[in-house]
């Protein structure tokens, strides 16, 4: 008998929280589900490594209870729509787990992790299940145009430590987001792409001025950089902003 999707989580979730196995080794035991798997897992992971707790004993109980609860709230009658639904559930599940494992305020208090900080992972795995939870492409594309002004603020900043290494690094991540975006709405036209349109050209305005700024303040080595990370963005923008006017959005 094939186990379901719940049931592999669960049993993953207890194989690395509570007898110390590694993410890969999960994700190599469910080949068919590791895309899914991952990002549930890393959140789990890095919460109960942030917060330094222990699972208590009563962990996998409570946890798998109130699991089994809110698929058994969405599921029920609903077997032959499981695959998306249902496994939006799953993910809004890993939320018990973390509060269970971290309380709280890790989630919170990740928000102003930097490169290195040891809650940085778990700031980007949260974004990783914010898009996943995300019920839209443009939802999708909204979100990563919040998280490209995020990386650009971390940029601004790991630049002005003069850590060069963390600035390519996060240029990349900036690159990225921007790309998720047209992939996510091209093609793709309305009232809701004319809003993410204006939202990239402020968010593009305000950010060029803003690593301008930082040019000036940060210490030589992280100059050269800082320069890559300003022409990206200037240049992953416009990509953006002219892929999605050029399928249709952008009509105001």
């Amino acid at each position: 008998m094939s186990m379901g999707f719940e049931e592999i989580l669960d049993d993953c979730i207890e194989r690395i929280l509570v007898k110390g196995e590694t993410i890969d080794g999960c994700l190599m035991a469910y080949p068919g589900q590791a895309k899914e798997l991952e990002p549930l897992l890393r959140i789990a992971l890095a919460s109960a490594k942030a917060s330094q707790i222990e699972p208590r004993s009563e962990f996998k109980a409570e946890a798998r209870y109130r699991f089994l609860s809110a698929l058994s709230a969405k599921g029920r009658g609903r077997e032959k729509r499981r695959s998306l639904g249902l496994r939006r559930w799953v993910v809004a599940s890993i939320a018990v787990l973390v509060f269970l494992l971290a309380g709280g305020g890790t989630v919170a208090a990740s928000s102003g992790a930097m490169p290195g900080d040891p809650l940085y992972s778990v700031k980007l795995a949260t974004e990783q299940v914010r898009l996943f939870l995300a019920t839209s492409d443009v939802a999708r594309a909204r979100l990563h145009a919040q998280f490209a002004d995020t990386r650009v603020a971390e940029i601004v900043i790991m630049a002005g430590r003069g850590n060069s290494e963390a600035v390519e690094m996060l240029t990349e991540r900036l690159t990225n987001h921007l790309e998720q975006i047209v992939n996510l709405v091209g093609g793709e036209e309305g009232a809701e792409i004319d809003v993410l349109v204006a939202l990239l050209e402020g968010n593009a305005q305000r950010n060029q001025a803003a690593l301008e700024l930082a040019l000036e303040e940060v210490p030589p080595q992280a100059i050269p950089a800082l320069q890559h990370a300003m022409e990206m963005s200037r240049t992953g923008y416009e990509r953006a902003i002219q892929a999605i006017e050029g399928h249709g959005g952008g009509n105001r």
